[in-house]
């Protein structure tokens, strides 16, 4: 099963294809609804959570959760909703994998993992080196000079998380289909929600009769149909006899 649908211009007016490619702006913007939703639960936590730096409890929690929440929403969720997540509600789109009926679960997996898992991962192993890197200079009278070193390395994590993010979104923005590499790999699509029946192909050799009524006028004067007509030729007939 195709789901590419052909864009609408001059040379071509209709398709027969089953769904439209969704604007890169609706799956951007149905991305970033989604990525705040998660979020609410983990920025409560962090703010609620009175911790100490160099504390592993706070960080091991809201690790945990994090990564199962990302597996939750953006893996379990599409897969038993055929392709749905709360964003791509609110925007009328959908995930389809081509030849399915919805999307399998390790190209969701892996697209996730691509699109998220992998940098946060990264961002997260660079604030373990920041915590261990603490640890170790807390007996140091010197501990001044080394919280630079020590949020430049946070920072660093979270940098990358961004630059990641932002080279994801630009390889897809600019890919003709809007699909990711792994999205290539595994044939997956974001699609409009409602399958595309394609545009009616005008008929320019179809010839209007006197029963149809032009597009362009909602009354034809002077249109006369056969009863008529034919009302009309019996009153000249009468009107011979008559004479």
């Amino acid at each position: 099963m195709n789901y590419l649908a052909k864009k609408r211009t001059k040379a071509n007016v209709y398709s027969e294809k089953k769904y439209q490619i969704a604007n890169v702006y609706r799956i951007f913007f149905a991305r970033f609804f989604d990525l705040l939703i998660l979020a609410i639960p983990w920025v409560i936590l962090n703010a609620t959570w009175k911790s100490t730096p160099g504390d592993w409890l706070p960080i091991i929690v809201l690790v945990t959760s994090s990564f199962l929440a990302t597996i939750v929403y953006f893996v379990i969720i599409p897969y038993w909703t055929k392709g749905n997540t709360l964003g791509k509600l609110l925007f009328q789109i959908r995930l389809k994998q081509k030849g399915k009926g919805k999307p399998d679960f390790l190209p969701l997996l892996f697209r996730e993992s691509y699109f998220l898992l992998i940098p946060w991962f990264l961002a997260f192993l660079f604030q373990v080196i920041t915590i261990l890197i603490f640890q170790s200079t807390t007996k140091d009278k010197e501990t001044a000079d080394a919280i630079w070193m020590l949020v430049f390395l946070k920072n660093i994590g979270f940098l990358f998380y961004g630059l990641w993010l932002f080279f994801v979104g630009m390889s897809i923005k600019f890919q003709k289909n809007h699909q990711a590499s792994v999205d290539l790999k595994y044939g997956v699509y974001v699609v409009y929600k409602e399958e595309f029946h394609g545009w009616s192909k005008p008929n320019k050799d179809k010839l209007i009769t006197n029963q149809e009524t032009h597009v362009s006028l909602k009354e034809q004067p002077g249109n006369f149909n056969e009863d008529q007509i034919e009302e009309i030729q019996n009153i000249d007939k009468e009107g011979e006899k008559n004479e």
